[in-house]
């Protein structure tokens, strides 16, 4: 579990997380974020994404310093990727 909020913190200090909306390469963040590769059906994009947020529910978290906000942060990327996915799919 540690290992695991050390990473998300690594990677969102980096600044490359669909949260950055108007960042180059928005779409494939999204995609990355999600852990799919382009060319996904919705029914394929929705399973991932709740699969994700079980992963990454800020209950889970709760018990580690700072894992609780963290995940509620990784939370919020995660939609913000599946709800741009779906616009981009033409699903929204």
């Amino acid at each position: 579990m540690e290992e695991m909020i050390r990473e998300e913190e690594r990677r969102i200090a980096s600044g490359r997380h669909p949260l950055h909306a108007g960042y180059a390469g928005t779409v494939s963040l999204w995609y990355a974020r999600l852990e799919l590769r382009p060319g996904v059906d919705s029914a394929e994009l929705r399973r991932q994404y709740r699969s994700l947020m079980r992963q990454y529910h800020p209950d889970k978290f709760a018990a580690h310093p700072g894992g609780e906000r963290l995940a509620t942060r990784v939370a919020q990327e995660l939609t913000v990727a599946y709800e741009g996915l779906l616009e981009h799919l033409g699903e929204n």
